[in-house]
């Protein structure tokens, strides 16, 4: 049975016939990509402004490699080349929807998503999804978008009488209720950004639309002005966002993040097969800092769902060391209220029967997350047993992965030690464990772990009978965080400091009034209750 080392990369399909048909007839004219935009333009009569040819340009190798279907283009293309369009595409035109035909307006007119949301003072998620015929277009913005966009009553003319009851106004510009799977992209490159984005953002929370809007103009910014990065500047990224996840709140970190897994994933759609290997690798890389940033944020379902991107992307790679260094991660997280403390253990487990028994550092990280699950679950002495199993294994290990080096390197061994001896209540060494762990992150200046740090000391002090004064420095740590440095995981690791108090002394005046602090400090859920 061949392992997950043995997979290979999955090869592109071969693109349908009539992306075969648009390139043969596109070549036998001598039109290079470049000089077909410019015969659509000229088609639709609309100016041949440099970004929309280069838009136009990449489009088209999308259509030609078949990597989406040219819905709101088919008929102009077919105009263009002088073809019937069931001909050369093999469909039967049918009326067209209201999506595709404010599509069609905005392309001829050279309207943008961005200016189109503001000139309305409309969401521009909305729009995104209301030509993609997602949602329906309310009567009143139906006909504000014809007189808009020119189209002399033909939008107005296919917009529903009145929306449907399931229809819902009142939902914040990304929600749970409102995402809705896409099930194939369609060729509007702006469209695809915007939707791509909202599926990227939409983790539960709700984004604000000036946010939404500020992350989808940079978004097209560079999908429609940068060409494809090469694998280096890719690997620069990755550390790039790596120091933002270490150095700035967690909401920033991920909208940059987001707006760079969009990105990629474009990029990957139609990425030549010899790089298309090391473009999983990033995007492993990637999406393990985005589910990592979704657990300080608290949305502990989107994350989860990441870390599978994570490990499928690596998996695809056969890259071992990333394989065993995301799992490590993942179970890591997973503790901070992610998953149960049997599940954290099952994770661990899990990877170290793909680990194999060579020494390496992606075995070292996962027998060290191992040690800090079984001290989850009080089982002191095995996790002290696998701490020092862990040891050993570090100073076998070799060099780390290649990509984002410094992740796989971050202190691990010097914070397993500290959160295993905590627990314990072992206090000489907790000692020795603090200055270690402090040496190490404040040189990756990564300002979560400097408030984790002192909280297993107060952890340590509360295990030890020191209830009030363990409460007092974990108060302390509480009360020294700015407000975007505070994070889900700094709570719930106030809250094990909370389960460490026994049961009698739980109602002491310094218990209640960390308790209420606790409270006070927690950021606010990623997820809204259903209403």
């Amino acid at each position: 049975m061949p392992t997950m080392s043995d997979q290979q990369p999955t090869t592109p399909k071969p693109p349908p016939p009539w992306a075969i048909r648009l390139r043969a007839e596109r070549e036998s004219r001598g039109w290079g990509r470049r000089e077909m935009a410019r015969q659509l333009l000229t088609t639709i009569s609309a100016p041949h402004e440099e970004r929309r040819i280069r838009s136009l340009t990449r489009q088209l190798r999308q259509w030609e490699l078949g990597v989406n279907f040219p819905r709101d283009w088919s008929a102009w293309i077919a105009q263009a080349l002088d073809i019937d369009e069931g001909e050369l595409f093999g469909v039967t035109r049918t009326q067209p929807s209201f999506g595709t035909m404010m599509c069609r307006h905005m392309a001829q007119r050279g309207i943008r998503f961005t200016g189109l949301a503001r000139d309305l003072g409309y969401d521009v998620g909305e729009l995104a999804k209301i030509s993609h015929d997602i949602t329906p277009p309310p009567p009143e913005l139906a006909e504000r978008l014809d007189a808009l966009l020119g189209a002399n009553g033909e939008l107005a003319a296919l917009a529903p009488a009145e929306l449907p009851s399931s229809y819902r106004s009142d939902l914040p510009a990304v929600s749970v209720e409102q995402r809705t799977p896409i099930e194939e992209w369609e060729d509007d490159v702006e469209r695809r950004a915007a939707l791509q984005l909202l599926a990227a953002l939409g983790t539960g929370a709700a984004v604000s639309p000036g946010t939404l809007g500020e992350a989808l103009q940079r978004l097209m910014d560079l999908t429609m002005t940068a060409a494809p990065r090469d694998l280096d500047a890719w690997h620069l990224a990755c550390d790039d966002h790596l120091h933002a996840l270490r150095t700035r709140p967690p909401v920033q970190a991920r909208q940059d993040l987001v707006i760079d897994l969009v990105s990629l994933g474009r990029q990957i759609e139609t990425a030549d097969a010899a790089d298309l290997t090391e473009l999983q690798r990033v995007k492993a890389a990637l999406a393990t800092l985005h589910a990592n940033v979704l657990t300080r944020l608290g949305d502990h379902g989107a994350a989860i769902r990441w870390w599978r991107t994570a490990k499928d992307a690596a998996d695809a790679t056969g890259d071992l060391e990333l394989q065993l260094g995301i799992r490590s991660t993942e179970a890591g997280y997973a503790r901070y209220g992610q998953r149960s403390p049997t599940t954290v253990l099952r994770l661990t487990q899990d990877a170290q029967r793909i680990a194999g028994d060579k020494p390496s550092l992606g075995r070292a990280l996962v027998v060290c997350s191992d040690a800090k699950a079984l001290s989850t679950v009080g089982r002191h002495s095995d996790a002290k047993q696998t701490l020092r199993a862990s040891e050993d294994l570090f100073a076998a290990a070799g060099t780390p992965c290649d990509i984002m080096p410094g992740y796989w390197n971050g202190g691990q061994p010097q914070y397993a030690e500290l959160v295993v001896f905590a627990a314990a209540g072992d206090t000489d060494k907790v000692d020795a464990a603090l200055g270690e762990a402090r040496a190490v992150f404040d040189r990756n200046t990564d300002h979560l772990y400097a408030a984790l740090i002192r909280l297993q000391g107060a952890l340590c002090t509360v295990v030890n009978g020191g209830t009030d004064q363990g409460m007092r420095q974990a108060a302390t740590v509480l009360d020294s965080l700015p407000a975007s440095h505070r994070s889900h995981i700094i709570t719930e690791t106030g809250n094990t400091v909370v389960r460490a108090v026994p049961r009698d002394q739980r109602q002491r005046p310094a218990v209640r009034e960390f308790r209420e602090l606790l409270a006070k400090t927690a950021p606010k859920p990623a997820l809204t209750a259903a209403t």
